[in-house]
């Protein structure tokens, strides 16, 4: 994991994981190492809305990763079913809304930019950071900074 890579100690590392790699003791062996390797690196994992089954399993994540010091991320939030409970129970650092939510907002109608904000409210109030996946102009940009979201990805 140390071998020749370069990374700005200041950055957001945002992890992606595959749903099968998250009941496995392998996941835990990697995220002690990378923890290891970059003590001080601000470090998210994500994991996929569809992969967040138990409320159960997601407490003992999040201990792990308090513990090493490791961020959480729910991806693709509004892709599927969205998970409600475990967001209510679990709540993550930061909520990645899916780009089938912010695509097209700036072109959207009233009713689908109120019911993203309010989506956006609602994350607020759980003290998520609310981040827009697939912002690609700045239109794009400028109507989900108006929204509320806290951070964009392209």
């Amino acid at each position: 994991m140390g071998g020749g890579i370069q990374l700005d100690p200041n950055g957001y590392y945002f992890l992606n994981t595959h749903a099968a790699e998250l009941e496995t003791d392998r996941l835990r062996e990697s995220l002690i190492e990378l923890r290891d390797c970059f003590p001080h690196m601000r470090i998210v994992l994500e994991v996929h809305e569809a992969a967040i089954t138990s409320v159960h399993y997601l407490r003992e994540l999040g201990k792990l990763l308090n513990q090493l010091r490791i961020e959480l991320a729910y991806d693709d939030f509004g892709a599927g079913q969205a998970r409600l409970i475990e967001l209510f129970e679990v709540p993550p650092t930061y909520l990645k809304f899916d780009l089938g939510l912010v695509r097209g907002l700036e072109n959207a109608s009233a009713v689908h930019r109120a019911s993203v904000k309010a989506l956006v409210n609602m994350v607020h109030d759980l003290d998520v950071v609310a981040l827009a996946e697939g912002v690609e102009t700045r239109a794009q940009a400028d109507v989900c900074r108006e929204i509320g979201f806290d951070m964009a990805q392209g």
